[in-house]
């Protein structure tokens, strides 16, 4: 269960990367990335009040307004910032699972099963065009 945020993060990196490849900028004019405001001091935590949070918070979280300067910068960034992880309002680029032959195969099985139960619920919610 501890591993749970790591393995949303990678799947939501794949799913923009994968959203930004099957909308190239030449044709969309859209520009897809993926932003992370980082440990913010907001109530979505307001129902663990445990004190082991409460001094993480305390020493690590930022405030909800600097945290959401990242998500302004990613609705208005450049086009660089195409498929790309932005992070602190700058580029980053990714590593681990989501490089190389093996990056692009796991992508591309979450993307397939994801795809298939948007579908499901949805159909056609995944085209693009």
């Amino acid at each position: 269960m501890a591993d749970r945020y790591s393995v949303t993060k990678l799947m939501a990196i794949f799913v923009i990367k994968q959203m930004a490849a099957m909308s190239p900028l030449s044709s969309s004019n859209v520009i897809v990335n993926i932003v992370a405001p980082g440990f913010c001091k907001s109530e979505l935590t307001r129902e663990n009040n445990s004190l082991g949070l409460r001094i993480f918070k305390r020493l690590a979280a930022r405030e909800t307004e600097v945290g959401s300067r990242t998500l302004i910068y990613g609705a208005s960034a450049p086009v660089e910032s195409h498929g790309q992880y932005v992070p602190d309002c700058k580029i980053t680029p990714t590593a681990g699972l989501t490089k190389g032959e093996a990056g692009a195969e796991l992508q591309n099985r979450i993307w397939m099963e994801i795809r298939a139960k948007l579908e499901y619920i949805q159909p056609g919610v995944t085209s693009l065009s």
